[in-house]
């Protein structure tokens, strides 16, 4: 009975982890798509993303920090933001504003690029 049990419990966390990931793993695919942006370096560094909204909106948060260098290679490599709108936004920060892809509304990324900051905000509503 017990062993029962304790299967039923590693089945249903299983269950559970492969869901988030799968939903990690859509998420991603959505910010890269909406953002019109490269695959995140390999050795992005802290990566988080927050997921906000409802059946009627939806937007995604991304950051991570990565090697300075290996982050203006991956900007060079993104789609949108080869013709995005570009602002300084302080002594080493740049905001783009991306034309979204995939029917969002929006798509900005900031980059602290002297500290190899990302900062990706994606939103449709």
């Amino acid at each position: 009975m017990a062993s029962a049990f304790l299967l039923l419990i590693v089945v249903v966390v299983a269950f559970l982890v492969d869901r988030r990931h799968s939903q990690r793993q859509s998420a991603i695919k959505c910010v890269l798509a909406w953002g019109r942006l490269a695959p995140f370096p390999d050795d992005a560094q802290d990566f988080q993303i927050r997921v906000d909204g409802s059946m009627f909106t939806r937007s995604f948060r991304v950051s991570f920090r990565g090697n300075p260098q290996v982050i203006a290679d991956w900007l060079s490599e993104c789609p949108g933001i080869a013709d995005a709108e570009q602002q300084k936004v302080g002594p080493s920060r740049t905001q783009y504003r991306i034309r979204p892809g995939e029917g969002a509304q929006g798509a900005e990324v900031e980059v602290d690029h002297d500290q190899g900051v990302v900062k990706i905000y994606v939103y449709w509503s």
